[in-house]
């Protein structure tokens, strides 16, 4: 068990807490439109192979978030995968970001996954580090490609 600084919780999310998952994502340089955002976490909510997981504080200020859903293929069997994961900058190399980590890889022996996975950018040397400190290891490195559809 993750032991989390005093005054900290883990929960999960709810859509009352959109308004605080979105001045983090602010306060953490991420660009957001509140309008797409709040779209995507309330289709988020509709999906129960989906999880966002919070960490607050004693005021009940989001400070971090992770969100975790199963991916299916026909190639693999069903794999929890880290969609998003953000941590208030003040609170990095703290236990929060473990805890949150472990959190979502209960949930994902709860929902019949067999490994958790996360994608970083090969740029991103901390979430790197971070992640291989948690146990995970690389397995590959490729490229994105993307086709935007019509609507």
């Amino acid at each position: 068990m993750q032991l989390l600084p005093t005054g900290f919780t883990l929960r999960e999310a709810y859509i009352s807490d959109l308004s605080g998952v979105i001045e983090l994502a602010k306060r953490s340089g991420f660009p957001i439109s509140q309008g797409d955002f709040t779209q995507r976490v309330q289709e988020i909510f509709r999906q129960t192979d989906h999880r966002i997981f919070l960490a607050v504080d004693e005021s009940a200020q989001v400070r971090a978030w992770l969100h975790v859903h199963v991916r299916y293929g026909l190639e693999f069997n069903p794999t929890g995968e880290l969609g998003s994961f953000v941590l208030d900058p003040d609170c990095r190399r703290t236990k929060i970001g473990p805890a949150l980590v472990a959190e979502a890889e209960k949930w994902c022996v709860h929902s019949g996954c067999f490994r958790l996975v996360t994608r970083i950018p090969t740029e991103n040397q901390d979430a790197f580090d971070f992640f291989s400190h948690q146990g995970f290891t690389q397995i590959k490195e490729q490229i994105v490609m993307q086709r935007l559809v019509r609507r």
